[in-house]
Formats: structure tokens, C-alpha cells, sequence
């Protein structure tokens, strides 16, 4: 069912290929008939070649063959990071070499990885080398002029001979840097409206709109687009489809769904762009030491398929209905391109774009927060989400307020707390602040040079304390306190989420049991 359009191209290029003019000896034989005044419409459009331009035919923009090429080989170009010549060196800034280690995010990869971190620290200029099995690579802290074939070389020779399990769909590694990927579909679709533009100016011959659309009609079927995945992978099954409706609208002159396509193309170079600067600015704190940078697997296989979404489902019953209307139309009209036309009307385009504009947008807004967004691909699965986990941890109003009061000596701890609170002024917390003999104000501030203060800050830090503060009396250290973030009431996102029909879990890190609806 899913072939339906192809039906029409050997007709069709038949007939774009044979020059078509006024025939005065066919109307003549054929009468004052509708089939007569149908034939006077299609053939009066058609005009002969002027001086200088090309006769009609087949689709002859200037170019266009060129831009086919220039698109086929970049796409070649771009291979997938788990592919088989997949480039290794993902990232690298201030002495740090993110190298890809294929295998390592599945728990049975644990072997492979220490053993990437015992070779790779053999090698006289890494200072360190481990193993983040969330990005699927080893971060490798190194001098600037190491050699990268070497280290490359190293990490092939110990994947070769490990039997770690191979990537799944899971386990792809995410790609931190998408620009150059994002780049190729602007690219071309600018290309395709430029030929497209240039086309209808020198009124050159098109392709009919619906062969134009046969790449838009596969990229809407979840099954033929999935079968593409599977066949070349994801990220390259998405540049070979914008691609190819560049080419394909371009050829049909189709300015209006190329413009569509732009803007959603530029959408997502911009979602690229923030995400990879989110992530440069968060990488020197992430993976600062071997400690920050080391990270085990998170990301077990699914032990069933993703469940289609919304547009899934949609465009699968469209598909069916698709193939009614085509047939029904081409039986009672005997027009290949009648049927084409209602074809092309029912493919759920609008569905597709709205929910990867809105995917877009939310990955922009999320990396100008600085937020790092591993997998660009999971913000296209939040149609199918069914349940959701709130950690009360992370909702918090943005106000600082008093946590633990901790006496150092035998003190009335009662008497204490309330001092703390008199004292307590949440936009003073850097500073000290004395009211008769007692003060309130940071450790070092205090200048009280207590073995037992310095241990207790760290205990409560260690529990989540923002800051510590010292409570003094007379000059002795009475009281070590916990600052920490004001919480917001975890009812009000709650409600929200449930309102949505979602089955929502709240509660803290630690806690046996949240608040569920």
C-alpha cells in the first residue's frame, strides 16, 4: 500500500519526456466533448520553447544534476558514530579527548572499559583515562600534543579483541556536537529553493507535484521510514529524506512546502548550536577530574519496542486510508494523478512538523537554562511518556532558609534556634550579622579557628547544606547552622501532571516512599 505513488511515474515520466503543444487535428476528431474541452486546458498551457530556452521536457534546471551530487556526497561524508567508520575523537578542549568505545554502555561492557583505562593510562603522555558509559566514550586527560592515532589505535586493538555486546538502539551514543549534520539539511533545502525560484522563472518543465511528494509520503509512513532506519541507521536515514525532498521539491518547483521545510530546518541547526555550547560550557565542570568524568551504563536495553506516539498512530491509519482513496479515485476517474493528488492530501505533514518544532524549541530552552541534553532524541518521545517521576529535591522557590542547627557544646539547642532565626537574614547570608554579644555569619568570617566547627560544616554539607554559618556568643562558637534551599510544594506540578492524564510519583532522594496519583 505503500507503493501507490510509484504507480504514476512510469506515465508520467513518459509523458513530461514527449514535448506536448496544440494539436488542431486531435480536437477535430475528438469533438465538442468533456474529454475534448479537458485536453484544450492541459495542452493551451503548454507554449513553444522560446528562443534561448530549453524545450520542455524532462526537468532541465540549471544545476540541479550538480546539486544532487554535491548533497549525495556530503551525506556519504557524514557517517554515523556507531557505524563502522564511525570518527572516534567526539569532543576535545583544555587537554581532554573524549574518545567513542563502542560496547561499553551495556553492563557487559565493563571489562572493555577498564581495560580502555588500564592501556590508555600506560601511554606516557595521559595523565588519566576513564570510562563514561553514559556518553559511550573514555574521557582521556592527556598533554595538547599527543598524537590522537595513537590513542585511537589502542581502543581499536582492545574492542577487536574484547567480546563486549554490540550497539543497540539503546546503546547508540549520543553526539555532542550535531552541527555539521544540522547544517546539511539548511543547506540543501536553501539550494532547493534556489533552484525551485530559478526553475519558475526560466519556466522550465517540472515534475508533477505528487512525484514530488513521494519522499514526504515515506518520511510520514512510521514503517517505510522505519525500514530506511534500519537500513542505513537514524541519523542518516534523516539527512538521505531531507535530502532527497530537497531534490525531489526542487525538481517539482514546490517553493511553498520547501519554505515550510527551511524553517524547520533552521529550527533544529539552532537547537544544534545551543545544545553543543551548553554542553562546551558544562564540560570543564563535568569532567574536571577522573572522579567528575566517570559514569556508569543508564541506559539498558527496553525489554519491549518504544510504543508508537500519537503522529505514529495517525499516520499508520492514514497510510490505510490512503490506499483506499487512491484506488477508489483511480477507478471512477482512470486518473493516475487524480489519485496521486488525494494521496498527497492526506500525508499528516502539519503532525510532523508540529511535534519536531516543538521538540526543537524545547531543546533550545533547555540548553539556554544550561541544561546538557545527552540524546536530542529522547525530547522526541515526550508524546509517549505514561508515567512521571518528580524528585522534591529539585523544586525549590529560590529562597535560602535555615536547615539544621547543630550546638558544639551543651547548649539548649531551643534557645539556639531561636537566636538563629532572629539573626537570620536571607539576603545577608555572606555576611555576618550581630545583635549585643551574639553574631551569625559564615566559618572563616567569625575568624573562631574551631577543629570541631570545620567538622561539623562538613557533615552538613555532605547532607545538602547550600552554606554553612557560625552562631557566636562573646566570641566562642555556640552553634554550627545549615543553610538550604526553601522547597516548593510538590502539589501544585503534582496536580499539573496528573491533570494531564499521566500517572505522577513525587518524593525526595532517600525516601522509602512519594506522594503517587
Amino acid at each position: 500500500m505503500y507503493t501507490i505513488l510509484l504507480a504514476m511515474l512510469p506515465g508520467h515520466l513518459a509523458t513530461a519526456a514527449r514535448p506536448r503543444s496544440f494539436s488542431p487535428s486531435r480536437v477535430m476528431f475528438k469533438g465538442p466533448t468533456r474529454a475534448h474541452h479537458i485536453e484544450m486546458r492541459e495542452t493551451d498551457r503548454e507554449r513553444p520553447p522560446r528562443p534561448g530556452r530549453p524545450a520542455p521536457g524532462l526537468p532541465a534546471v540549471p544545476g540541479l544534476a550538480g546539486l544532487v551530487g554535491a548533497i549525495g556526497r556530503t551525506v556519504r561524508s557524514l557517517q554515523s558514530p556507531w557505524g563502522p567508520q564511525a570518527p572516534r575523537v567526539l569532543w576535545r578542549a583544555d587537554g581532554r579527548i573524549h574518545l567513542s568505545v563502542r560496547g561499553v554502555a551495556h553492563g557487559g561492557g565493563s571489562e572493555l572499559a577498564k581495560a580502555v583505562e588500564a592501556a590508555l593510562e600506560r601511554h606516557d603522555a595521559v595523565r588519566w583515562a576513564v570510562v563514561n558509559a553514559t556518553l559511550g566514550a573514555v574521557v582521556v586527560q592527556c598533554d595538547k600534543d599527543v598524537p590522537e592515532g595513537e590513542l585511537i589505535e589502542i581502543v581499536e586493538r582492545l574492542e577487536d579483541s574484547s567480546e563486549a555486546p554490540g550497539v543497540g538502539a539503546a546503546g547508540q551514543p549520543p553526539v555532542m556536537n550535531r552541527v555539521p549534520r544540522a547544517v546539511v539539511p539548511v543547506v540543501a533545502t536553501a539550494a532547493g529553493l534556489a533552484f525551485a525560484g530559478a526553475g519558475r522563472a526560466l519556466r522550465v518543465a517540472r515534475l508533477p507535484a505528487e512525484l514530488g511528494a513521494v519522499v514526504q509520503f515515506v518520511d510520514a509512513q512510521p514503517r517505510l521510514r522505519g525500514a530506511l532506519a534500519g537500513a542505513v541507521g537514524a541519523d542518516r536515514a534523516d539527512l538521505l529524506l531531507a535530502a532527497g525532498n530537497s531534490v525531489a521539491q526542487s525538481a517539482a518547483q514546490g517553493i511553498a512546502g520547501l519554505t515550510v521545510d527551511a524553517g524547520q530546518r533552521v529550527l533544529q541547526l539552532a537547537e544544534a548550536v545551543l545544545e553543543r555550547d551548553s554542553w562546551a560550557r558544562a564540560e570543564p565542570q563535568l569532567c574536571i577530574s577522573r572522579g567528575h568524568a566517570a559514569a556508569p551504563p543508564v541506559t539498558p536495553e527496553r525489554p519491549q519496542p518504544v510504543p508508537p506516539g500519537v503522529v505514529e498512530h495517525f499516520s499508520d491509519q492514514m497510510g490505510m486510508s490512503t490506499a483506499a482513496a487512491f484506488g477508489g479515485v483511480l477507478a471512477m476517474s482512470g486518473s493516475a494523478r487524480r489519485a496521486g493528488g488525494v494521496a498527497v492530501a492526506t500525508i499528516p505533514k502539519a503532525a510532523q512538523v508540529g511535534r519536531e518544532s516543538f521538540a526543537a524549541a524545547l531543546g533550545c530552552l533547555l540548553a539556554r537554562r544550561g541544561v546538557v541534553v545527552a540524546d536530542h532524541r529522547a525530547l522526541r518521545l515526550v508524546d509517549r511518556i505514561d508515567t512521571i517521576v518528580i524528585d522534591e529535591d529539585v523544586l525549590t522557590t529560590g529562597m535560602l532558609r535555615v536547615g539544621e542547627v547543630v550546638p558544639v557544646a551543651s547548649a539548649d539547642s531551643a534557645h539556639l534556634a531561636a537566636a538563629v532565626e532572629a539573626l537570620f537574614d536571607t539576603r545577608r547570608v555572606a555576611d555576618t550579622v550581630t545583635e549585643g554579644r551574639l553574631a551569625l555569619g559564615p566559618l572563616d568570617a567569625l575568624s573562631l579557628n574551631s577543629g570541631v566547627g570545620s567538622r561539623l560544616a562538613a557533615s552538613l554539607t555532605d547532607r545538602g547544606a547550600v552554606t554553612v554559618l557560625g552562631l557566636a556568643e562573646a566570641g566562642r562558637l555556640q552553634a554550627v547552622v545549615g543553610v538550604v534551599a526553601e522547597r516548593a510544594s510538590s502539589g501544585d506540578a503534582v496536580g499539573r501532571c496528573a491533570a494531564l492524564g499521566r500517572e505522577v510519583l513525587a518524593g525526595g532522594i532517600g525516601q522509602s516512599s512519594g506522594e503517587r496519583t
